[in-house]
Formats: structure tokens, sequence, C-alpha cells
């Protein structure tokens, strides 16, 4: 009698045992389904903040570039809307302000035109960009040391035409010849589009009737 009631006892054990080990695998399936379903969901949510970022990065360099066509179209307050609306959603957009700025030194906006070029400066100090239309900005002011200057700071960086031309017209406002010749031929081997516009540029009226600017543009 002892002996089977041990017998019972010890099997009611080993059922309430395995009956344990059952419900301990179930809850690590259930801990181990829960995690790997907040892995995926994790990893969904980042699929969708980049491509988010992409389709935002996207629609903002379409704007930039429109704000960019209108500046060189001479639709400067069209420009300087547009970059006010790429800031609005990205406050850092350094190119926004660059072409804010230049588009504002147009308008005859000189310091606030100066401000948006030196913040695009002070997020991106190497691009060769906005040191050219630092340069541009100058020179259209008629600082023409400065001009000269930031120019110089853009070929740093890239090899650019229209900062060569920049400072053949800045030379030739200065009746300075020989430097007037040496960055126009420059240019001109860089691109011979550039003779069309030396040809009608005032920049050269003090130079445009001698000898070499003669030969050169012809």
């Amino acid at each position: 009698m002892r002996k089977g009631l041990i017998i019972a006892v010890f099997f009611s054990f080993l059922i309430v045992f395995f009956s344990s080990c059952d419900n301990l695998d179930e809850k690590d399936k259930k801990v181990n389904t829960k995690k790997n379903e907040t892995k995926i969901e994790d990893n969904q949510n980042k699929v969708n903040s980049s491509k988010n970022k992409i389709q935002l990065n996207s629609e903002l360099d379409q704007l930039y570039d429109d704000a960019y066509r209108n500046f060189h179209s001479g639709a400067y307050n069209k420009a300087i809307d547009i970059c006010d609306e790429v800031l609005e959603i990205q406050e850092n957009h350094y190119k926004a302000y660059n072409i804010k700025g230049i588009a504002l030194v147009f308008s005859d906006n000189f310091k606030n035109g100066m401000e948006n070029i030196d913040k695009s400066l002070e997020l991106e100090p190497d691009d060769w960009y906005l040191r050219f239309n630092k340069g541009l900005a100058y020179s259209y002011n008629k600082n023409f040391d400065e001009g000269l200057k930031w120019y110089d700071k853009s070929l740093e960086k890239k090899e650019y035409v229209w900062s060569y031309y920049g400072k053949a017209a800045i030379y030739g406002q200065l009746n300075d010849l020989d430097n007037t010749i040496k960055n126009l031929k420059i240019a001109i081997n860089m691109s011979e589009s550039v003779i069309e516009i030396a040809r009608s540029e005032k920049d050269f009226d003090l130079v445009e009737n001698t000898i070499e600017f003669k030969e050169l543009i012809e």
C-alpha cells in the first residue's frame, strides 16, 4: 500500500514537472515571438524613416533647384520666397541660405544678403560655390579687394570658369589690363561661351578698346 502510494506520488510529481516545463517552453516561445515581432517592427520603422528622409530630401532638392533657376533668370524675389520655404522645412539647409543671400544682394540688400551667405559658410565653410557667391556679392557691391579674395578662395576648392571670369571683370573695372587678359584668357580656354558674354560686359568698358582685349574676344 505504501509502495503504491509512493509510486503514485512520484508519477504525480513527474506530471507536474513536465507540465511546468511545457508551460515554461510556451512562455519562452511567446517571449521570443514578441521579441521577433518587435525587431521586425523596428526594422520596418527604420525602412519607413529612410524612405521619408529620401522623399523629403528629394522635395527639398526640387525646391532648391527652382530657387536656383529663378535667381539666374533674374526673379530674385521668387528665389528668396522659395528659399524661405526650404528653410522652414529644414533650418540648416546651407544651399538655401546661399541662394537667398546672393538674391538679396542682387536686390540691393547687401547686409541681409551677406548675413545669409555667411550663414551658409558657417554650415559648410569649404564649399566652393558658397565661396564663389561671396566673391560675387562683394564684386557686385564694388568691394573689389574682398571680391578677388573670395574668388581665389573658391578656386582653392574648384577650378571654376566663372571665378576666373569674375576676377577678370574686377580687374577690368580697375583698368588693370594685364590681369584682365590673364584671367579672361583662362576663362575662355575653359569655355569659349565666355567670349560672347565678355563682348557685351560693361565691366570691361575701360579696357575694351585695347588691342589685347579685342584680339582675345574676336
